[in-house]
């Protein structure tokens, strides 16, 4: 997880930047806007489990991308996360993953 700034101005923030990997290794990048961050920035641990629901799936814009994947997450202001409980203390489990879009 990173701060996404503006590099000719540092103090503007434009999102809060993750790198979301899923069961099969799979990977995309996620991206919650400025105005969103203090809603999210509390729920989520690097490292930790989520099932997210209620998000969009965008094509991935820009140049620069720090995964080669043309999709990307965006959380909205009703965007749901939950940490998915690990049956065993090696950070597996049991559940079927689950996800939504809309």
């Amino acid at each position: 997880m990173w701060i996404a700034r503006n590099q000719r101005n540092p103090e503007t923030i434009y999102g809060l930047e993750m790198l979301m990997i899923d069961e099969k290794e799979n990977q995309m990048k996620a991206s919650i806007p400025a105005y969103n961050i203090d809603q999210f920035k509390d729920k989520l641990k690097e490292g930790d489990i989520f099932v997210f629901e209620k998000f969009i799936v965008a094509s991935t814009s820009g140049t620069y991308r720090q995964i080669d994947n043309d999709l990307t997450i965006k959380f909205k202001g009703d965007t749901l996360v939950k940490l998915q409980q690990t049956d065993d203390d090696d950070g597996t489990f049991s559940k079927t993953n689950s996800h939504s879009a809309i």
